[in-house]
């Protein structure tokens, strides 16, 4: 995205070039808490973005661990159920706190109950990424020891951490001078009805920490809650 004279410029993946008045940016937030080098062949930072990568390793009857209990486990349970759908599915989430956002889910319950998910309580304190179809997992004891295991295929759903997870085009902003970066809480500062500093453009999204110069965090919202913050000029959705 660049400024075009008095109009915004926006080049798409494919090579289109849209020229607009004003512009709305609403993604960003923060990214998956880490568990040191948990990243690998069969060890994935997140669902999203990774799905290709995971469908080709997922072997038959693998058992997929979810390193967390936020939401993004449903992600996984139903991206599981239309990829593999002849397969059945076993899935093991660690959890170290309730979860209701997953206990309210039906479809979740169902599968629990068959014992084709299965939960298991501890605290993850490290995750080794250490070949193909092994990775490694240390969790805190409830006796105060470590508890280490191995397990096939690992995806983490924990939950935000305290990095941001930016595409280009947010972090292209914030190298521009377009967005704010507030280093002190590692997220964004935006202005005023989240005005950017270039006309026409504005941006919200959780990876916001500063509403001019006030705290703000989106608790979880949905875009549409975001959209009505914008009263007396409210975005346009398409």
């Amino acid at each position: 995205m660049s400024r075009a004279d008095e109009q915004i410029r926006i080049i798409l993946a494919g090579g289109e070039v849209i020229r607009v008045d004003r512009v709305d940016v609403a993604t960003g937030g923060a990214a998956n808490q880490r568990f040191g080098t948990d990243a690998g062949p069969t060890a994935f930072t997140t669902l999203h973005g990774n799905e290709e990568a995971i469908a080709k390793v997922l072997q038959p009857g693998w058992e997929v661990t979810c390193l967390g209990a936020s939401p993004e486990v449903l992600d996984v349970m139903h991206y599981l159920r239309s990829t593999c759908p002849s397969a059945e599915l076993r899935l093991r989430v660690l959890r170290d706190r309730a979860a209701p956002h997953l206990d309210g889910d039906p479809e979740y319950r169902r599968l629990r109950a068959e014992g084709r998910i299965i939960e298991e309580e501890g605290r993850l304190t490290r995750v080794y990424a250490q070949a193909e179809g092994l990775v490694q997992l240390r969790m805190a004891g409830n006796a105060g020891g470590n508890v280490d295991k191995a397990v096939r295929l690992a995806i983490n759903t924990a939950g935000p951490g305290d990095q941001l997870l930016l595409e280009l085009l947010v972090s292209g902003m914030i190298a521009k001078g377009w967005l704010k970066l507030d280093q002190t809480r590692n997220r964004i500062s935006i202005g005023a009805g989240f005005a950017t500093e270039i006309e026409g453009v504005r941006y919200a999204s959780d990876a916001i920490a500063l509403l001019d110069g006030q705290p703000w965090e989106a608790n979880g919202q949905r875009f549409e809650n975001l959209v009505e913050a914008f009263r007396d000029n409210p975005f346009e959705v398409t």
